[in-house]
């Protein structure tokens, strides 16, 4: 008796594909997403880059559903994010997804994860930033003590990312592990050093960008100073202080 007959298909080694870039994001959550649209805003080349399937982070995937930290704390609380933040919220207001409600002395919002998550699609669109999801980290490389290149793996096949500025990502934890794991890596707290590289990517790449930048630190300034306060949340940190602290920079 014959064996039935097997036909085998191997296929070929996946081509390595290269993005270049002014910024790579590494971390699509509330930060990550911030950052990148806020840069691709300013005219930079963006590239966000995450190990899950959904962009969001935890604000999406995480089932949290709250919003804290928008809002002053007093007797009369005022807004203190705007920014990206504040282009959020308006989205999620106009879906009908978002009710504030009155806290100690402030206001936590609950919002539908499945309407922020086309808010951060449409607005990463918008501006223009190349978005890579599923891909996991297997090396980075650097020039003195900046990351210049990451190597990761998608179901794609290699992807291999060069930018001026690379951040890490913007969560405690997975910054720590990324430390532990990369020696590339400078130890520096990462909301500092994306502020920093940012900063620092945009006076690099065009006179627009730094007068644009510029503008947008001074409003912020202003902003922060008239309201007393400032944001305490991962938007509005990504929206305001980043330009607050990249002007003092230049």
């Amino acid at each position: 008796m014959k064996e039935p007959r097997r036909i085998e298909s191997v296929p070929g080694r996946p081509a390595r594909r290269v993005l270049e870039a002014d910024l790579c994001v590494v971390g699509a959550g509330a930060a990550g997403v911030s950052a990148a649209v806020e840069a691709g805003r300013l005219g930079l080349r963006v590239v966000l880059v995450d190990s899950l399937a959904q962009i969001g982070g935890q604000s999406v995937n995480g089932l949290i559903g709250t919003l804290c930290g928008f809002f002053s704390m007093g007797d009369a609380p005022y807004q203190l994010s705007y920014g990206f933040a504040a282009d959020v919220l308006a989205d999620l207001q106009a879906a009908g997804a978002l009710a504030w409600r009155p806290g100690r002395r402030s206001f936590v919002g609950l919002y539908d994860e499945h309407e922020l998550a086309g808010s951060y699609a449409r607005h990463l669109r918008a501006a223009g930033v190349e978005v890579v999801l599923g891909a996991v980290l297997a090396e980075a490389q650097r020039e003195g003590d900046r990351l210049r290149r990451i190597d990761a793996w998608t179901r794609h096949g290699p992807l291999s990312v060069t930018a001026r500025c690379i951040t890490p990502p913007a969560s405690v934890s997975t910054s720590a592990r990324w430390r532990r794991s990369n020696s590339s890596t400078p130890r520096l707290a990462s909301s500092c050093w994306i502020c920093r590289l940012t900063a620092d990517c945009v006076r690099c790449s065009s006179v627009a960008a730094s007068v644009k930048l510029s503008r947008r630190a001074a409003a912020s300034k202003l902003r922060m100073s008239s309201s007393g306060g400032r944001s305490t949340t991962l938007w509005g940190w990504a929206g305001e202080a980043f330009f607050a602290f990249s002007i003092r920079m230049q």
